[in-house]
């Protein structure tokens, strides 16, 4: 806590594929959540959906628990991506490059 207080507040928080067990899906949220400030930090978070799928449903609700948005986001000249199957569809769904932007609610 140190260290954010003597280094924040921050622009921007970068993160990529740190989800793999219920640890990450609890405290992932939470330390996005203490990098962030209202107006100021955006952060992008690359997902990987469907490698672990309950961990998905449950990361999700995580960050709004702990009053975070978020929304796919991509590239403005490309496609948007596909729509993500709704959970536990499809017994083998394909894995699934996502990219998040989370902020606080507003």
């Amino acid at each position: 806590r140190a260290a954010i207080e003597a280094h924040g507040p921050f622009d921007f928080v970068i993160g990529s594929d740190l989800v793999y067990d219920d640890c990450g899906v609890h405290m992932l949220p939470k330390v996005f959540r203490s990098h962030c400030t209202r107006g100021r930090t955006r952060v992008l978070y690359a997902h990987t959906f469907y490698r672990y799928e309950l961990c998905d449903v449950d990361f999700l609700e995580a960050l709004r628990a702990e009053g975070l948005q978020w929304r796919e986001v991509w590239e403005p000249w490309a496609e948007p991506p596909p729509a993500a199957d709704a959970p536990f569809e499809s017994l083998f769904n394909d894995l699934r490059i996502g990219i998040l932007e989370i902020s606080l609610e507003s």
